[in-house]
């Protein structure tokens, strides 16, 4: 099945929708090959371009009074003046780009796109919540060529590939957050030191250079791609989300795995009606009266 159903956005290479897991392995092996570096994104719709959680943000927001990058730097400066009420000192960032991060990581919004390295980590993403009544039929993973991204910096800013590396504070300041001279393109970024969620997911980001601009148009110039196989969207019929989550947790890719923390694991329990998990009636029947393995009649007596 092919996804012409799909909008066509320029500079993005559509292939054929898949239906299976062993249909998305299939792909993985044919579109990228191990010579080539990829990073991958999980989308919930294939429907949707590639936005950040600030753009989406800004999308929603009537206030338009303001510049982009002002409302970025409030919501960073608000960010740090209250994070240390809760997490402890050793674990407060040293730099912006550590600090975006951790943004990222509690779910504040930031110019950064939460990617991975790791295909099956994004397959999980794009399949791993529940369907909402009208949502697409189709989910998708997006992925970004990374040696191309260095091609298209060097040939931006005329320089070699050494130049960046923006784990500098002084160079992520100047290529991205000099907002008197916004430049258009966008670049993979991790800091030096990675939060839990970030390690445990493969995390990367991508970020843009001029949040004025939708991330696709920092991402994709019109009429400048000559070679679209560098950014690739996959579909996925969601009607094979059973099976994939099914074979996902084989390879220990769940919400607790990848979110290590109480939320994480909480989430993960969505993909138990997936699992064809044999239930116990009894058992069941216990844990609604409140009796729990291992606790003595004293201690189930003193909850009522």
């Amino acid at each position: 099945m092919h996804s012409k159903n799909l909008d066509k956005i320029e500079g993005v290479f559509d292939v054929d929708t898949v239906s299976s897991f062993k249909d998305l392995l299939e792909k993985k092996n044919a579109l990228f090959p191990d010579k080539e570096r990829w990073i991958f994104r999980g989308e919930e719709s294939a429907e949707w371009r590639l936005k950040t959680i600030f753009e989406r943000a800004m999308d929603d927001s009537k206030l338009k009074d303001q510049k982009p990058w002002e409302y970025e730097a409030a919501i960073l400066r608000e960010f740090i003046r209250r994070a240390h009420h809760y997490i402890s000192e050793a674990s407060l960032p040293k730099n912006v780009l550590e600090w975006f991060a951790l943004m990222r990581h509690y779910g504040a919004p930031c110019r950064l796109l939460d990617c991975t390295y790791s295909f099956y980590i994004a397959m999980y993403f794009a399949l791993r919540k529940p369907r909402k009544a009208g949502d697409s039929d189709l989910a998708a993973i997006w992925a970004i060529n990374t040696d191309w991204i260095y091609e298209c910096l060097c040939k931006t800013f005329n320089k070699g590939r050494e130049e960046f590396t923006f784990k500098d504070p002084n160079k992520f300041y100047n290529y991205f957050l000099d907002h008197n001279n916004p430049q258009t393109f966008v670049s993979y970024v991790n800091p030096f030191r990675m939060n839990q969620r970030l390690t445990a997911q493969q995390g990367v980001f991508l970020c843009p250079g001029d949040i004025s601009k939708p991330f696709m148009n920092n991402f994709v110039k019109p009429g400048t791609q000559e070679n679209p196989k560098h950014i690739i969207r996959i579909p996925i019929v969601l009607s094979s989300k059973t099976e994939v989550i099914q074979e996902l947790r084989r390879m220990n890719i769940t919400s607790a795995t990848l979110f290590p923390d109480l939320p994480g694991f909480a989430e993960s329990l969505s993909d138990w009606f997936h699992l064809g998990i044999r239930l116990n009636e009894d058992e069941l029947v216990e844990t609604l009266m409140g009796k729990f393995p291992g606790e003595t009649q004293e201690s189930q007596l003193t909850k009522r």
